[in-house]
């Protein structure tokens, strides 16, 4: 009688889960690692588009079933190498003033859009969104408590330009701009106030 190693896992996680712990099986952490870098490495040479799960399977010298068990899509596999990735953004975000550490923030985010694997999770085909709206959901709420409160206009208002610059036209969004878009976004939320 073969027993399936996956099948013991998903069923040792199934039970762990049921008494409120997660536990991982070590290997599986690795695996995960091991796929994380290579997607790093080519998320810089290569159309994230044009990776399959078969070539991505073939890159990381796993099967095609090993990456449908970890993460059963693709825009899950990419969401999760980009939060494996992520440095948060308290780390970044240090200034005593509202407007520098709006910038700071922002200039964070730029940063983070900078990353291939980051890139590649935004322009994912991913037809629930749930990739999109976790990383934007993400970065809004830590520019929230980093810097000061943004609702969903604000913020789209604020990183709607850094994402067009990056994913659209592949360029950084320039320092000053970002300064910008700092002072005009807390000039126009007094003037409301």
């Amino acid at each position: 009688m073969t027993i399936c190693v996956c099948c013991v896992l998903k069923t040792t996680q199934i039970q762990t889960e049921a008494y409120g712990v997660r536990m991982t099986d070590p290997r599986m952490s690795r695996t995960n690692e091991h796929i994380f870098q290579r997607l790093h490495t080519l998320a810089e040479v290569t159309d994230p588009s044009e990776l399959t799960f078969a070539r991505i399977a073939l890159e990381c010298s796993v099967s095609r079933r090993t990456l449908y068990v970890h993460f059963l899509t693709p825009a899950k596999m990419w969401r999760e190498a980009h939060q494996f990735f992520y440095a948060p953004m308290a780390l970044a975000v240090t200034a005593t003033t509202v407007e520098r550490r709006l910038e700071q923030g922002l200039r964070h985010i730029r940063e983070s859009l900078a990353a291939p694997v980051t890139r590649a999770a935004l322009m994912v085909n991913d037809p629930t969104n749930e990739t999109r709206t976790t990383i934007l959901g993400g970065w809004r709420e830590e520019l929230s408590l980093a810097a000061v409160p943004v609702n969903a206009p604000t913020f789209s208002r604020l990183v709607g330009p850094l994402c067009l610059d990056a994913l659209l036209l592949h360029l950084p969004t320039s320092d000053a701009s970002i300064r910008e878009l700092a002072h005009f976004s807390l000039s126009e939320d007094l003037a409301r106030s």
